[in-house]
């Protein structure tokens, strides 16, 4: 009876969200191949997550594409000098279910959000948060670092208190927010349809921008987990768009010369994306001796994972910063030598380490890139005689384990970082030990020097070219972090899509702004 009270009460919600929404006219069909798992707004930055957060929840501000900060939930803000900011929201937000949202709110979400512990890069320098007036809020950044302001308002998706007090299940299923959208029907793991609401809070067309934009009426997503099953679905038109296509798939939509072929569009965005390996050195790791590290490096051909992975698309790296920052200077710290695969130094480094047949566990974020990185990371291991065991887990698993402190885990985390990434200290905040413990970062050590460069290089007063290559010049000589290769996010729709709108500095498809053909 209780189970039947409860399901009951989940159903009822699921109806009151759709309560205000336009009836479906136009529609668009988009796949992603990671299951957003809750529609709660936060958690690990995921492509469900992305598609399914931007169209239910809203941030307090958006940069778009021209690096323009454009007002979403807040209207302006104020710098206050020494890491204070006033942040002022509208005074009619009101969520899908009439919740009038105020500054305790945003105050609440940002409780939340930090609790959540998903995206510390994004909240890591705040020392302080308050409601200063019903819709004013004060941020406060200690040792504030560059784009930390910026990176904590356009990620903070708020919420009403009162809408998360009444969720039965912690909006895993009854999301209820501010976003342009609500949640129709879902089936777990397959789908998800999202239709336009019709009471919208936001009525003045001047602060209507791509991000919360409803140019379609009816969104649904699809989880399809395997990206060759996607690309069948594209020529079939099972779906209109996609960004989960592999290199080998590519040429069914896409000439050499990077054209769409008939019935399809195609269009590439520049990112800061890279793949990279992040050592354990700590001392319950092999991997603590930076002659084993090296011969890693050097067993490994960036180049040929590349090409394999992301084809013409896929650029080696010449540091492990990735060459796009906007604090740096790619000209002061790449180097043509980075680690270039050389077996005969692989070998010398790996005779004159510790190494005596131990099994490296290299820890796998779940993606098309690292994936498939993976397996060939461990045959060049392998080659050069050492044994790699490969965890690979599902994607809240993985984030559960990366974030985990116990140095006893795993030896090599084999990750990859998103277009958001947008400044060295960002670029490499594994790096910080105050995005951790503030004891070890997340090499599982402390090393002064390289905590002190990427402090200087982080801080708003100090950071800059010089200080991002000094902080990446040493990095690359203790081997802390290999940096593999870097890569352009290419998206793939059907030719009824007549404009592909893209989230500016975020990188996330803002599927609301599409626009299609009569």
């Amino acid at each position: 009876m209780k189970k039947f009270i409860a399901l009951f009460l989940i159903a009822a919600l699921l109806l009151g969200c759709t309560a205000g929404l336009a009836a479906a006219e136009s529609t668009l069909t988009f796949a992603v191949t990671s299951d957003p798992s809750s529609l709660f707004p936060y958690g690990a930055n995921r492509g469900g997550k992305q598609a399914t957060r931007t169209l239910l929840y809203e941030p307090l501000f958006w940069i778009d594409a021209d690096g323009v900060m454009q007002p979403i939930l807040a209207k302006s803000y104020e710098s206050l000098g020494n890491g204070e900011y006033e942040v002022t929201i509208f005074d009619y937000i009101y969520d899908s279910a009439g919740n009038h949202m105020t500054a305790s709110d945003v105050v609440y979400s940002l409780g939340l959000y930090i609790a959540d512990g998903k995206q510390p890069a994004n909240y890591s320098a705040l020392t302080a948060y308050e409601a200063t007036g019903d819709y004013t809020i004060r941020l406060t950044f200690g040792n504030e670092h560059l784009g930390n302001f910026e990176a904590l308002v356009t990620n903070l998706y708020c919420i009403t208190q009162a809408a998360w007090e009444a969720s039965p299940d912690q909006m895993m299923t009854t999301p209820v927010g501010t976003g342009r959208y609500a949640l129709k029907e879902f089936k777990a793991a397959t789908s998800y349809t999202f239709v336009k609401r019709d009471n919208y809070w936001q009525t003045d067309e001047a602060y209507i921008v791509d991000k919360n934009k409803a140019n379609i009426d009816e969104l649904n997503l699809k989880i399809i987990t395997d990206t060759s099953t996607i690309a069948v679905a594209l020529e079939k038109g099972e779906i209109d768009y996609t960004q989960n296509i592999e290199d080998a798939d590519r040429p069914n939509f896409r000439n050499e010369d990077g054209t769409a072929k008939a019935g399809y569009v195609s269009k590439g965005f520049d990112t800061s994306n890279f793949v990279h390996l992040t050592f354990n050195c700590s001392e319950n790791s092999p991997c603590a001796d930076i002659n084993l590290r090296k011969a890693i490096c050097y067993a490994i051909d960036a180049a040929a994972i590349a090409f394999n992975i992301q084809g013409s698309n896929g650029e080696v790296m010449k540091s492990c910063l990735v060459p796009t920052v906007l604090d740096a200077d790619y000209a002061l710290y790449a180097k043509d030598d980075y680690y270039a695969c050389d077996f005969t130094k692989a070998a010398d480094y790996l005779a004159k380490s510790s190494y005596n047949g131990q099994t490296l566990r290299i820890l796998v974020k779940p993606n098309i890139n690292t994936n498939t990185a993976a397996t060939l990371i461990m045959a060049y291991c392998n080659a050069i005689g050492i044994n790699v065991e490969l965890l690979a887990y599902e994607s809240a698993l993985y984030t559960e384990y990366s974030l985990n402190e116990d140095s006893t885990l795993y030896d090599i985390d084999l990750t990859g970082l998103s277009g958001t990434d947008n400044y060295a200290w960002k670029s490499l905040y594994e790096l910080d030990v105050n995005s951790y413990s503030g004891v070890t970062n997340h090499n599982f050590i402390y090393d002064e020097k390289l905590q002190h460069l990427y402090d200087v290089a982080a801080n708003a007063a100090t950071g800059g070219p010089e200080a991002s290559a000094a902080l990446a010049d040493y990095v690359d000589e203790n081997c802390y972090i290999y940096s593999l290769y870097t890569y352009d996010v290419i998206y793939f729709g059907r030719d009824r899509i007549t404009k592909i709108a893209n989230g500016g500095a975020n990188q996330e498809s803002l599927y609301n702004a599409f626009e299609l053909a009569e």
